[in-house]
């Protein structure tokens, strides 16, 4: 039978729980940038269906342009930002 000192096991302890903490943190920035994502791609609704009331061609045009960038192009862009900052800490 193996046995550890006091002091090992102490050790052993504090990094398993610091390992953990630093796992809830990851997976909860993880998730909190998944969320934001599909609320931007969400908000892009509303503004397009904004753009149906609208009766100017050019304005029509505008509203839509940014209910894309806001659908498709805003979650790419938060997804890209989190990855960059991701690198930089490593």
């Amino acid at each position: 039978m193996i046995s550890l000192s006091a002091e090992r096991v102490a050790r052993e302890v504090r990094h398993a729980s610091e390992r953990e903490a630093a796992y809830k943190a990851w997976a909860g920035e993880n998730r909190r940038v998944f969320w934001q994502s599909v609320a931007l791609a969400f908000l892009g609704v509303p503004i397009y269906a904004a753009s149906w009331t609208l009766t100017d061609p050019s304005q029509v045009g505008i509203v839509q342009a940014g209910a894309y960038c806001v659908s498709y192009v805003g979650p790419w862009v938060r997804l890209l930002v989190f990855h960059l900052g991701r690198v930089d800490q490593d």
